[in-house]
């Protein structure tokens, strides 16, 4: 897993490969699922091996590289981000242990990132989805094990997660996906 700071983009109505898009400001690693609006992707924190606190940031209706958007409130790596079309929630990851923080950002004005609140379990690799409405964390790594614990926070309101239920079994590094739209 070398650092890497390239961007992809492909068009989704169409087969075919990756183009690229641009380059991050820091080449990096482990920096899972990332938030995004209609018009905006960000990319959260990463490791280089040190877990970074950076955050960067592309326009989708231009290609080129990204641009630095502000910072996380600590150095995080393995992290999962999930959000709405206008906040984006980074929570999980790796500090120099799994932490629970959840942090977020206004996608549409650069800033750093603001204390949210805490899932109910510390773990990294998580999965992470939204619907614009509620977004969903759900198992990851918790050193020595994997665990099956989903996390549900509301995406307008700060606060702590809650207990949504547990996966089918433990897992860990995983990714999400929803059919919600701006999120």
């Amino acid at each position: 897993s070398p650092d890497i700071n390239v961007i992809d983009f492909i068009t989704m109505d169409t087969l075919g490969n990756g183009t690229d898009f641009g380059n991050l400001t820091v080449a990096r690693r482990n920096h899972g699922n990332h938030s995004a609006s209609p018009t905006r992707a960000v990319f959260t924190g990463g490791q280089t091996p040190t877990q970074q606190n950076v955050i960067d940031f592309v326009e989708f209706a231009t290609t080129g590289n990204a641009a630095d958007f502000g910072d996380l409130t600590a150095a995080t790596g393995s992290l999962s981000s999930c959000g709405s079309s206008t906040r984006g929630i980074t929570a999980a990851g790796y500090t120099s242990g799994a932490v629970k923080t959840a942090q977020y950002i206004t996608i549409a004005s650069q800033g750093n990132a603001t204390d949210f609140g805490d899932l109910t379990v510390a773990r990294y690799g998580a999965a992470a989805s939204s619907n614009s409405v509620k977004g969903l964390w759900g198992g990851g790594n918790t050193v020595p094990a994997y665990s099956n614990v989903m996390d549900i926070l509301s995406i307008s309101t700060l606060g702590n997660g809650v207990d949504f239920g547990n996966l089918s079994e433990t897992r860990g590094n995983l990714g999400g996906a929803s059919n919600g739209h701006g999120g």
